[in-house]
């Protein structure tokens, strides 16, 4: 399987299902998805709620898997697109329904302090999903799900962004309503 070929996709197989319907039970089906540091991410499209002929975005920094990614997309009925992109340098500008961030903003924070909170406050999309991993690659906990919850809270302060989290093994994750009470805008171009 594809998916067990990535650390963070492997360890969410065993969840998948439930994964995505925390998700979709709380944003319901749409129509366009920005995955930002994708990794292997989009194989995952059949597990999405996502309307027929939706529009998939896949951004990675990696240019291999970016090229694999935009040829594999052309299997799932979506109108699916890979592209690299460096979110640290430059927000993507594209107007979503949904974007995705999974298990990508401490890595983002590692390279440069707060670039998580500036990249949330930029996407142009109404449900922003965030997660973190709760075990190391190695399998233990020590303390993550309470450290991430804490980070995602002051990055989240402030602002006007109304979230629900979610815990599964392995993964902590935040439904981000960023238009909450505001109509949703088109999809991506």
């Amino acid at each position: 399987d594809a998916l067990a070929a990535h650390a963070s996709t492997r360890e969410r197989l065993p969840i998948l299902e439930a994964f995505y319907q925390e998700i979709f039970n709380r944003t319901g089906p749409v129509t366009s998805v920005l995955d930002i540091g994708c990794g292997l991410n989009p194989l995952a499209i059949p597990w999405m709620a996502l309307r027929p002929a939706a529009h998939y975005l896949a951004l990675d920094i990696d240019l291999e898997l970016v090229a694999f990614l935009d040829t594999a997309l052309s299997v799932f009925d979506v109108r699916g697109q890979a592209r690299v992109s460096d979110v640290v340098a430059e927000t993507p500008p594209e107007v979503c329904d949904l974007a995705l961030l999974l298990k990508t903003v401490p890595c983002l924070e590692q390279q440069r302090a707060g670039v998580g909170r500036a990249l949330l406050a930029g996407l142009n999309a109404r449900w922003v999903v965030v997660t973190y991993p709760t075990r190391s690659l190695g399998g233990h906990s020590k303390g993550m799900a309470r450290t991430y919850r804490e980070s995602f809270a002051r990055l989240a302060a402030g602002t006007p962004w109304r979230w629900e989290a979610f815990e599964l093994p392995g993964e902590l994750g935040f439904v981000v309503n960023k238009h909450a009470g505001i109509e949703t805008r088109a999809g991506l171009e």
